[in-house]
C-alpha cells in the first residue's frame, strides 16, 4: 500500500495523486462500490454519479428516469442547491469540506 507521504519518483504528480488516492480509497473504501457505467465528470464531487435511465425505465413514483443520482458516501443531495455544490467540489465532498473548515474553526477559537 502506497503511504500519503512515499514519493512516487519518475511518475507524474497526476500519477501520483491518483495512485495515493486508490490505495487511500482501497484502505477505507467507499460505503457504495463503484460501477464503470455510471457517469462521472472530472469537475465534480470524486464521490458523485450518475446512472442514465434507458427507455421508458419506471422511477418508483410512478414516473420514468431521467436520471439517478449516486453518493459513494450514501449522501447523496437531496435538493437543488445540494446537488450544486456536489458538482462545484473537484476535490472532495463539500460536506467533509464544511466539517473540516468547521473543526479547524473550533481549534482556533479554543486556542486563544
Amino acid at each position: 500500500m502506497l503511504a500519503r507521504d512515499t514519493p512516487v519518483y519518475g511518475a507524474p504528480s497526476w500519477a501520483a495523486r491518483a495512485m495515493v488516492q486508490s490505495a487511500e480509497t482501497w484502505r477505507y473504501g467507499p460505503i457504495i462500490p463503484d460501477n464503470p457505467n455510471w457517469h462521472r465528470h472530472k469537475g465534480w464531487c470524486p464521490l458523485y454519479r450518475e446512472r442514465w435511465g434507458i427507455g421508458n425505465e419506471p422511477d418508483g413514483a410512478g414516473g420514468v428516469l431521467l436520471y439517478q443520482i449516486i453518493c459513494l458516501q450514501n449522501t447523496p443531495p437531496e435538493t437543488e442547491d445540494e446537488q450544486a455544490e456536489c458538482m462545484k467540489a473537484r476535490k472532495t465532498c463539500w460536506r467533509l469540506q464544511h466539517a473540516a473548515r468547521e473543526a479547524r474553526r473550533q481549534k482556533r477559537t479554543a486556542a486563544v
